[in-house]
């Protein structure tokens, strides 16, 4: 390559969860079942049909976050990613955009007898689309007769993890994936937990990864970095930690009235 380019390189790797069910649904998350067995009204987007998380898949998705060093968020939101493909048949993808459950990691990698490290920006969780396939002699969309959809795999829980554009060298790309499979093989297994500082027998405080119970915005055990950046700290303190009683209500939320009882001439005005 020229001198008067350097190459830089990041990388957004997708992880797919191996838990029992979907992301937002009852259906079994199951590799080769026949077509469009594995579904339901939620992952096919019926009308009228409301998401439940996946607890094990936030569990996961949070291990894998500890695993990278990542600062854990004590609250985040789900975002709708807008937009049309067939395999998608909500029209639309349950994602997250500046609320992720993990922010500013790093995972260390060896190219030629050098430790470099390179940042991870962010593990957010969101849900995988279906499969097409399309019907021809190559295969390929331009090609193609007709299309078919397999929504097995619509719904699956999908982790996006994001690199920071800290690789320098294909050797470098290499040897990242090759470090973040093996990190992610063993960061979500039942040892990797998430556990509170402790008093040493010297008086000092000993402290695991950060737990994401804290109940201020932004707050890290880090000394390194912020949970968050500013742009998104100042949202946090928006919104607040999360859903209580004396959180006040943000712009994007309508103001919470209190629970009415009685018959409606006995409603205060609103």
């Amino acid at each position: 390559m020229s001198d008067d380019f350097e190459t830089v390189i990041g990388l957004e790797c997708h992880v797919e969860l191996a838990t029992e069910t979907k992301m937002f649904c009852g259906c079994r998350n199951v590799f080769g079942a026949p077509p469009n067995t594995m579904v339901c009204p939620v992952c096919l987007g019926h009308p009228g049909t409301l998401p439940v998380p996946n607890e094990k898949a936030i569990e996961y998705t949070i291990k894998i976050g500890l695993a990278l060093d990542c600062d854990i968020a004590p609250w985040s939101l789900f975002h709708r990613k807008n937009y049309f493909y067939p395999d998608m048949p909500k029209n639309f993808q349950i994602s997250q955009y500046d609320l992720p459950l993990c922010v500013n990691g790093h995972l260390e990698i060896e190219v030629d007898g050098r430790i470099r490290r390179v940042g991870i920006t962010r593990v957010h969780l969101e849900e995988d689309t279906g499969k097409t396939t399309h019907a021809g002699a190559t295969g390929r969309i331009a090609e193609a007769d007709y299309a078919l959809e397999d929504y097995n795999r619509a719904g699956v829980p999908l982790v996006e993890v994001v690199s920071e554009p800290d690789m320098r060298s294909p050797e470098e790309a290499r040897a990242y994936l090759i470090s973040l499979r093996a990190t992610l093989e063993a960061g979500t297994s039942p040892s990797l937990t998430c556990r509170r500082s402790s008093p040493t027998p010297n008086g000092s405080r000993s402290s695991g990864p950060s737990c994401p119970s804290s109940p201020r915005p932004g707050a890290t055990g880090s000394p390194r970095s912020t949970a968050l950046s500013r742009a998104r700290r100042s949202r946090w303190e928006r919104l607040g930690p999360g859903p209580s009683s004396s959180r006040r209500p943000s712009r994007w939320e309508p103001t919470p009235r209190p629970w009415r009882t009685g018959s409606p001439a006995t409603w205060p005005a609103s």
